[in-house]
Parts: structure tokens; sequence; C-alpha cells
């Protein structure tokens, strides 16, 4: 009956029929041979006129809406696609209509194109996007790069008011950190290997700094998924990021003439900071830390016990003859050895205004060098500074210092000493 209706209406209908979008118009003409009824359709492209044949008119409605639209939006290439090429055109665009943002077919090929060649043949997009979907459910609510360094900032911050770590430690992750977070305003979750490879590269001008910025990243990270914002069974992109190999130019040495020359203009503070970072080599962090009653001088030891929440193990470090010999005024004092925690700023500040550059770590990489040089003993040099073996023959052993260097390092004295005790095991 319905179908009966339909073919009365199309019978009272003017022919041919005109779908028009726009400027742009498709005719449908009805066309009846032996008793047989067919539709054909008809426009312009260019000056040439295209027909296409329906048995339906429904079909043939459809095929005149289409070509109209893409004729009035000005896609005269698709209008002039194969039927099979314009379906599949037609029909991709459709798809991603149901996306809750635009993005343009040639867009998407681009990055399903590249996305699969990043899969390297294993797996299919499809099951990584689910596997990524899956990770971030699983990663907890979404944090901001930013937001995540301001949060471990801050319990830094606390660590450090109750002396659980050093103002040395705070100022290094929030000087790197802060710049990680400026430089890459995304999820914290969206951060891959590349990002920050490409990040540590742009910023850095050594190897050593890479490797102390990478450290920073690799803390924030492991904070942030022990927080439950990244997976807790993943290795994080800041640990997979690549450390680079330092160079012998990395450690340099200071001459001891240089040493000796600065020594006799230094206040106390800039002397007491001098002396015992260049004859102890002990770390920035271990001097801001250190107390006089932590000096055996008896026994001709520092005494350096384990620090909370650090990897520092407890260790002793002789009290070889110069140095006791700068320290002999200061027997007896109480207390930390350094009052402020801008010691370390204040000294090299002050060995820049007599034209002396300072390279970082200077004072300990020299006395890893020249006791090296001296000892011959990795082993007695390791336990000395508080680093493997491995380091040490690394950094120290391969450095090839003169003998001669090395005891003029050790014999450095003040001009004008003071009555110093006698102490046990105390020998260069």
């Amino acid at each position: 009956m319905q179908q009966r209706e339909s073919a009365m209406q199309e019978r009272a209908e003017k022919w041919p029929r005109i779908v028009k979008r726009g400027g742009a118009e498709v005719k449908i003409y009805r066309i009846t041979n032996r008793g047989r009824t067919a539709y054909q359709t008809a426009h312009y492209i260019a000056g040439k006129r295209l027909l296409k044949n329906f048995t339906r008119f429904n079909a043939a409605h459809a095929h005149a809406e289409e070509q109209a639209t893409l004729l009035s939006a000005g896609h005269l290439g698709v209008a002039r696609m194969h039927e099979n090429d314009r379906e599949a055109f037609v029909a991709a665009s459709r798809y991603l209509k149901s996306l809750p943002h635009s993005v343009p077919l040639l867009d998407a090929v681009k990055s399903y194109v590249t996305a699969t060649q990043a899969l390297r043949g294993h797996g299919s997009l499809l099951d990584a996007a689910k596997d990524y979907a899956t990770r971030q459910e699983k990663s907890g609510p979404r944090k901001t790069i930013s937001e995540v360094v301001e949060e471990f900032i801050a319990i830094r911050e606390k660590l450090q008011s109750q002396g659980r770590t050093s103002i040395r430690d705070v100022q290094t992750l929030r000087t790197h950190l802060r710049r990680f977070a400026v430089a890459l305003q995304m999820a914290i979750q969206s951060v891959q290997v590349r990002d920050v490879n490409e990040w540590l590269r742009a910023n850095c001008q050594t190897a050593k700094t890479v490797n102390n910025m990478r450290t920073s990243l690799v803390r924030l990270f492991h904070f942030a998924r022990d927080q439950g914002y990244l997976p807790q069974s993943d290795r994080t992109a800041a640990d997979m990021s690549k450390r680079e190999k330092r160079s012998e130019s990395d450690i340099a040495t200071l001459p001891p003439a240089t040493l000796r020359t600065l020594l006799k203009e230094a206040d106390e503070e800039s002397t007491l900071w001098l002396t015992i970072a260049s004859f102890t080599g002990m770390r920035t962090a271990e001097l801001l830390r250190l107390q006089w009653q932590n000096f055996d001088f008896e026994a001709g030891v520092i005494r350096l016990p384990r620090v909370g929440a650090t990897k520092q193990r407890k260790r002793q470090i002789p009290i070889l003859p110069n140095l006791r010999a700068w320290l002999a005024p200061f027997i007896g004092r109480t207390g930390r050895v350094f009052a402020s925690e801008k010691a370390h700023d204040r000294t090299i500040a002050a060995v820049k205004t007599k034209g002396v550059e300072w390279p970082h770590n200077w004072a300990r990489h020299s006395f890893g060098t020249y006791r090296a040089t001296l000892t011959k003993s990795i082993g007695q040099v390791s336990i000395e500074m508080g680093n493997s073996e491995g380091i040490v023959k690394r950094d120290y052993f391969d450095q090839h210092a003169s003998e001669k260097d090395a005891r003029d390092w050790f014999s450095i004295m003040p001009e004008h000493p003071a009555n110093a005790i006698t102490m046990k095991g105390a020998s260069v």
C-alpha cells in the first residue's frame, strides 16, 4: 500500500526533480523503458555533464543530495572521484564528525600513519590506544607537571625545616624542576621519554649538568608515582631517559699555588670552607651539615653520621696534618661549623672577585685526584670520599696528576700556624 502511494506521489510531481544546495543543483530524471522505470542524476563539473543511473528513486535522491553538498562546499575534486573512493571519503568525514572536537581528514590520516609507524609492527593502533587509556585510568587523578613540582618542593621544604635535608638539596630541586615545569606545560601522565631527553639536551651544557638535572627529574617522577599520579608498576619517563657519559674534561683540578693565594686573603668563613673542602673532599651538602662535634681531634678523624632520608652512610675522614694546622684555632668550638647555608655561595663569590673561575666541585675533585696520586689505593680514597671504587678510578685515578703537585697540595699550611694538638693516625 505504501509503495503504491509513493508511486502515485512520484507521478503527481514534476520531472526532472531538482536538488539544490547553495548555488549548486543536481537534477533527477525519471526514465521509462519497456514498462520499467529508472532514475538518472545529472550535474555539471567544469563544463562537463556527469550522468549516473539508479533503479530506485531513493538511491538517486541520496546521490543527488551528496553531490549538491560537495559542489556547494567547493569539493570539486571529491565530486569527480570514483564512486567507491567518494563513498569512503564521505564515510570517513562522517566518522570524524563524531569526535568531540573537529579534526581535518588529512590530519587524522597523518596521525594514524605516524602512530602506526611508531608501533613498529607491535600490535595495532587500537590495541595501543586501549592500553594507554587503561594506564591513564590506573594512574589516578591527572596532575600538571607544575602542580606535582610545587607539591614535591613543599614537602622537601618541610623536611629541610625539620633538619632532615639540606637547603642545598631544596634549592637544587627548585631550580631544576621549576624550569622543567615552565618548559613542559602538560599533565605529568603525558610526558614521554623523548620529552625528557629533548629538554635535558636543550638546557644543559655538560654531561655533569645533564645527569644532575636528570636525577632531579627521576626524584620528581618517583614522587608522582608514590602519590598515585603514575602507574605503580611502570618505569617512568625520567627513569628511561638517557644518562650522559662524562668525559675527563668534567673533572678539573685546582693548582696548589692558586689555593695558596686564595687562602692568604680569605676571611674566617672562606678559610674554613676552602681548607675543609680541599683537604677532606667533602660534598657541599656534607659541609653545610657539619658540626664541630663531628671532629675527633684526639683520634685524628672527622666522623660523619648517616643522614636520614638520603643515601649518605656514616664514614670517617682523616684529619690530615695540614688541615689540623688550619683548624687549630677552632678547637673547642661547638655547634655548626658554618652558621649560614649561604657559606658556600659566599665563598665561591669571594673567589670569583679575585678573577678565579670555580668549576663545579673543584675542591672535592682536587682532593680526590691528589689523594689518589699519593695513596695509590682506590679502596682508601673510595671510603674517605664516600664514592664507589668505580667512580674513584674513573674520575681520580685516571687523571694522572703529578706527585709533586699532590705533595704540594697537602703541604699547604697557614703562614702563622696556631698551637696544634698531636693526633693519632693522621698522616698523608
